[in-house]
């Protein structure tokens, strides 16, 4: 049986996360296995339910995706969409997470209190999610242009660029969250092995002479073995004798 080492990414979302993770798969490539479960209109706390029985199979290098709370914030029920996703992020603690914010409305004026609210609520959501280390805030604030002529929904050229984000994010956490590179000692010396560089011709030994390192110990300069000449005498026949 072939092992599948592929990393896992679960995307969970409302009606914003439509077609997003057929356009991470291609933008990942096969080493990454992607899958979507889309509610639209779905408040946070059935949307941080869908999938649970594949979410519980992921391990340390696997990424949920979560995007939603934009029912929530129309129904005035930020807080409630808040407490929803930190529990879920409590208790995906060992899984990297990547929590989308919320983009403005652009059907409604910048100033409308539902925008108001979406910029609270992104702000409150930075603050929640510091709490967990694994978990990483990827900003959906896009130009107008990237919005559909209604201002609701994020147009094509718009979700193409939110997936290339969500692709180098993605990319990001699975890699520095692999685990740190181990540094090795030599025994007894406390020399680190990333400071040592081996097989040096030594100017000790000898012509082409290489210095080693036995295990416990530096290696130390060698003499030369040649035999050394005696001292040169003085002689009453001769002015030296060799």
């Amino acid at each position: 049986m072939v092992k599948n080492d592929k990393r896992k990414i679960v995307i969970l979302g409302d009606s914003h996360a439509r077609n997003c993770a057929a356009g991470l798969q291609h933008q990942l490539g096969r080493k990454y296995t992607v899958t979507g479960y889309v509610k639209p209109g779905a408040g946070m706390k059935l949307i941080v339910q869908s999938g649970k029985e594949e979410i519980e199979k992921l391990h340390g290098e696997d990424v949920v995706v979560v995007w939603g709370g934009f029912s929530d914030i129309s129904k005035q029920n930020s807080q409630e969409a808040l407490r929803q996703l930190s529990k879920f992020a409590k208790k995906c603690q060992d899984v990297n997470m990547i929590v989308m914010s919320t983009p403005q409305r652009h059907d409604l004026m910048p100033s409308s209190c539902v925008n108001s609210e979406v910029f609270r609520f992104n702000r409150l959501l930075g603050k929640r999610m510091k709490l967990y280390t694994k978990t990483k805030i990827l900003d959906t604030d896009l130009n107008r242009d990237c919005f559909t002529k209604h201002g609701l929904h994020m147009n094509s050229s718009g979700k193409d660029q939110l997936i290339m984000k969500l692709a180098g994010m993605t990319e990001s956490v699975t890699v520095k969250n692999s685990g740190p590179n181990i540094e090795l000692q030599w025994k007894g010396t406390g020399i680190n092995l990333g400071n040592i560089e081996t097989n040096k011709v030594s100017r000790f030994g000898g012509e082409n002479q290489v210095s080693k390192f036995e295990e416990g110990e530096v290696s130390k300069p060698q003499l030369n073995n040649r035999q050394r000449r005696n001292p040169a005498l003085k002689d009453q026949d001769c002015l030296w004798q060799m």
